[in-house]
């Protein structure tokens, strides 16, 4: 006998399915349950299609935990990792840009994504470099860090300085 796995498997292949169609009409109720995880939602936003009706949840759980005070500004948050990854995957740069330059703690980030975004490659690496010599001092390690750090190597890629990146 096939085990529920198989079922589950054999929906994803089906449009509409019964996954998207449970999901879809939670996303539309009044009150949505804001209790899914977000790794959840990743997860069926890639598997079963649902990229959008999942963009849509994790913004609104993004703005309810907003609007209660309980904001995570540049520090490792699942729900805009969540919605960042689903961007990035969707390659939406520029709403992805958007909501780093928002999440941002520091403006100097804000500035050398925006540098990056409009394709200042060497003006975005020198404000990466210089955001993280200040951060080091004062010792962040979060999520803007990570982030400083990739891109800095992404512009030094872009500029073809891959000495520094060895």
């Amino acid at each position: 006998s096939r085990g529920l796995g198989d079922v589950y498997k054999r929906q994803t292949l089906l449009r509409p399915n019964n996954v998207q169609a449970l999901l879809i009409g939670i996303s539309k109720c009044v009150q949505p349950m804001n209790g899914l995880e977000p790794s959840l939602l990743y997860h069926l936003a890639k598997s079963h299609n649902l990229w959008h009706t999942v963009i849509v949840m994790l913004r609104n759980q993004a703005l309810n935990r907003s609007e209660n005070g309980n904001v995570a500004d540049g520090r490792i948050d699942p729900i805009q990792d969540a919605l960042g990854d689903l961007y990035m995957n969707l390659n939406e740069t520029d709403t992805w840009f958007g909501l780093w330059r928002l999440r941002a703690k520091l403006s100097k980030s804000a500035k050398a994504l925006a540098y990056e975004q409009q394709g200042y490659w060497e003006k975005a690496q020198i404000q990466y470099e210089d955001v993280m010599q200040t951060a080091a001092h004062h010792g962040i390690r979060d999520a803007e860090f990570q982030l400083w750090e990739t891109h800095w190597m992404q512009c030094g890629q872009q500029l073809g300085n891959h000495e520094l990146l060895l």
